[in-house]
């Protein structure tokens, strides 16, 4: 199950409007009509390599949240666009670094991301 066709279209217009005080309306970001999102999470966003794309999922427990909420969990998951290039450089680097120094540095470098777009 996943969002109507009604509700994502409502979700899509205001993420437009966000992306356009946020500085990413080079960005392309879709409401996905199936949502990826752990029951921890009231949305997620899923950026492709290479590009200003991105998917946002929503989980079936965004709209038992406060107006204020849904906008900081939306605000949240965009803002990880911008740091997108850092994160997936990063990653990449410490790849090179061998097994240890990765998953060290990848699960640093997550909660330095996740801090920075809080």
């Amino acid at each position: 199950m996943g969002l109507t066709k009604k509700h994502r279209t409502k979700i899509q217009v205001y993420v437009d409007e966000l992306r356009s005080h946020i500085a990413l309306l080079d960005w392309r970001i879709i409401v996905e009509e199936e949502f990826d999102v752990d029951d921890s999470n009231a949305a997620s966003i899923r950026c492709i390599y290479g590009t200003r794309h991105a998917f946002l999922s929503i989980s079936e427990t965004f709209d038992e949240h406060t107006i204020e909420q849904q906008r900081q969990f939306l605000v949240h998951e965009l803002l990880h666009c911008h740091l997108n290039r850092i994160k997936v450089s990063m990653i990449n680097t410490f790849n090179e670094l061998g097994r240890e120094a990765f998953e060290q540095g990848k699960a640093q470098l997550i909660d330095e991301v996740e801090y920075a777009v809080d």
